[in-house]
């Protein structure tokens, strides 16, 4: 017998599958056997429409004595220097491709 190279998802059981089988889709690529993908699928299922637990909420309610105060930031103004045009880069001219293709005459 081969020796195993998955892990059952359900009972946690080593199986050998091949791994070019699982292209087929069947359930040696979850679960050593079919009762153990069923019971695989039926906890995913359950798990996946369980209501949310709510959140516990806290009744404590604290109240502050203090209001909001507003701030106001003042920014520093920023000087911009303007760039010459001379340190630009030079645009690149495109290349013209040219096919020196002339058919022969016969």
């Amino acid at each position: 017998m081969k020796e195993p190279n998955h892990i059952c998802k359900n009972c946690g059981k080593a199986y050998y599958h091949c791994d070019n089988c699982g292209k087929m889709h069947d359930y040696r690529e979850l679960a050593c056997s079919p009762e153990c993908y069923m019971a695989y699928q039926d906890a995913i299922i359950a798990a996946r429409t369980a209501e949310p637990e709510p959140a516990p909420q806290d009744e404590t309610v604290i109240e502050s004595a203090e209001t909001p105060v507003a701030v106001q930031i003042e920014a520093a103004p920023i000087e911009i220097e303007a760039v010459p045009a001379a340190a630009a880069k030079p645009k690149k001219q495109a290349r013209k491709g040219r096919v020196s293709y002339q058919p022969q005459q016969i």
